[in-house]
């Protein structure tokens, strides 16, 4: 059976952050790599079906200026790994989807630390190495809610 990406979009936004929220709230996850292998497990589930998906941690995404970067600065190509990428594998891999998670407690730096991976997801968009692109970020700052660094993320 074929997946198709926006399948998996949706499963991610409607069903997986669910799942992924209340494991935190139960503290079952505790870090980010913890994090990361639930949302690994979770979406191995949900693709089994499709032969021709893969999930990769820490996926080299290579030959891309990113701002911002000191290879970039000196005018060389770099290369990033985002936490997850879902996969096609039919001939050579191509990302579909990537994710990245952020896992900080009791942080009020929260802006700064999500501005370079919304560039970094929306340059492999613009340059269309990816179709989606998502940033879970799990903190314990209740100062301020996640609406309010969204719209400080958005703002930058």
């Amino acid at each position: 059976m074929r997946i198709k990406t926006p399948k998996i979009a949706n499963y991610i936004e409607k069903r997986l952050l669910k799942k992924i929220k209340v494991e935190v709230q139960d503290h079952i996850l505790t870090n980010e790599r913890d994090i990361e292998s639930a949302i690994y497990y979770h979406l191995r589930d949900k693709i089994k079906n499709d032969d021709r998906l893969r999930l990769a941690t820490n996926y080299t995404i290579k030959k891309v200026k990113v701002p911002g970067s000191n290879r970039a600065a000196k005018g060389k190509r770099s290369f990033r790994q985002p936490d997850i990428v879902v996969l096609r594998t039919a001939g050579r891999p191509k990302p579909l989807i990537a994710i990245e998670i952020k896992r900080k407690l009791r942080s009020n730096n929260t802006v700064n630390l999500l501005i370079k991976d919304v560039e970094k997801l929306e340059l492999f968009k613009k340059k269309k190495i990816i179709e989606k692109g998502y940033i879970l970020f799990v903190t314990n700052n209740y100062a301020k809610t996640a609406a309010e660094i969204e719209d400080k993320v958005n703002e930058s």
